[in-house]
């Protein structure tokens, strides 16, 4: 039986070479690899809480040296101080924006001032909820990447990261288990590791199948 036995500092890594490529991301990794691409200067990136968009987008901000735009300044600053000299910008969760009319003038002024602005949300643009219908129309018609529910594959590799970031060691058939019978769903998944993570120490019993099977059985 295998084991891993992992010893990493309890932080979550967010270096590209972490990133796990799958079926579900795999759009988006290509087209982050290729954009700019000198035809659209705004791109949507969106998929669903923790299915890694801000990890994935870290190689393209060092790759093109973008700078990354505080959503809370919106409506505070000039849309021209945002760039901070780059000609490359990231915005995320603009699912979470307030003020409408400032993100809309930021898109107006990406676009008439030739800068690159990436975007992300939580929601695809057709079931963003604006107010605002010129922003509305602005969102719908960008390219859209969207990162899609994760396949066993992604599931098993988030796992693993899980177990690698926080330091806990594990068997191989605990993340077959927990892969097999969970839903897929990156924030279901991280609400059960955590559980189980606070589960194990509580208890102070390693993480075993006997230990994750009432827990995983409570989900489904």
């Amino acid at each position: 039986m295998t084991q891993f036995a992992f010893h990493w500092p309890v932080t979550s890594s967010h270096s590209p070479l972490d990133f796990i490529v799958s079926s579900s991301n795999a759009q988006a990794v290509d087209f982050l690899e290729s954009w700019p691409d000198g035809k659209n200067s705004i791109a949507l990136l969106s998929g669903p809480q923790a299915s890694g968009k801000t990890h994935l987008i870290q190689g393209w901000i060092l790759r093109t040296e973008a700078t990354v735009i505080d959503k809370t300044m919106l409506g505070k600053a000039l849309s021209t101080e945002f760039w901070n000299k780059a000609s490359h910008a990231v915005l995320e969760d603009i699912q979470t924006v307030t003020d409408e009319t400032a993100l809309f003038h930021l898109l107006r002024h990406a676009e008439s001032h030739q800068l690159t602005l990436l975007l992300t949300s939580s929601l695809p643009a057709p079931e963003f909820p604006c107010s605002l219908p010129d922003l509305k129309s602005r969102l719908l018609a960008l390219p859209a990447i969207t990162i899609a529910p994760p396949d066993e594959i992604l599931l098993h590799g988030y796992v693993m990261k899980y177990f690698s970031d926080h330091q806990l060691r594990v068997h191989e058939d605990v993340i077959h288990y927990l892969v097999r019978r969970t839903e897929r769903s990156f924030t279901a998944l991280l609400c059960l590791l955590e559980r189980i993570e606070k589960t194990s120490i509580e208890t102070k019993r390693d993480i075993t199948i006997p230990l994750i099977k009432p827990l995983v059985e409570k989900t489904v």
